[in-house]
């Protein structure tokens, strides 16, 4: 498909931003990037790896392209206000997606935030503006996004 991004390890490839980073969490477990297998918080942590790319970017798309969709109630992700209070809710006032512990998570769901805020996708609230400024404040992505910052 002419995937972008797209992990190669070995004779593995893993495209899908979601999967790369749940794959890379699991293969280097010591990093302490996804709560333990059998862990209740695995549970959080897969919303949040899987609600960025399954529901709430595709809302954006659309919303970006000035579609609306015919009828919300069918589609995945419902309206563009659902969307919003979603990410509202499901943003952390403090530290981050899963507690203490930064994880894949908070790249996945805080990076598409962080994305969103610097393409003009969504107005961010105070909280949601927040956190994404506490994950642009953490030195791999200052080292990842110099160009940007």
């Amino acid at each position: 498909m002419g995937k972008i991004p797209t992990l190669v390890d070995g004779e593995t490839v893993v495209t899908e931003v979601a999967a790369i980073c749940a794959y890379l969490a699991d293969k280097f477990s010591e990093k302490g990037l996804a709560p333990e297998l059998g862990s209740v918080d695995r549970a959080a942590y897969y919303r949040y790896l899987f609600i960025a790319g399954n529901t709430i970017e595709p809302a954006l798309s659309l919303a970006a392209s000035g579609i609306d969709h015919p009828d919300p109630r069918s589609a995945g992700w419902g309206d563009m206000p659902r969307v919003l209070a979603t990410i509202e809710v499901m943003t952390p006032k403090t530290n981050w997606a899963l507690g203490e512990q930064f994880t894949a998570a908070d790249v996945v769901f805080g990076g598409l935030l962080d994305f969103s805020m610097t393409f003009n996708l969504i107005d961010a609230s105070p909280k949601v503006a927040a956190y994404v400024a506490r994950i642009r404040q953490r030195p791999c992505y200052r080292e990842t996004h110099d160009a940007f910052i």
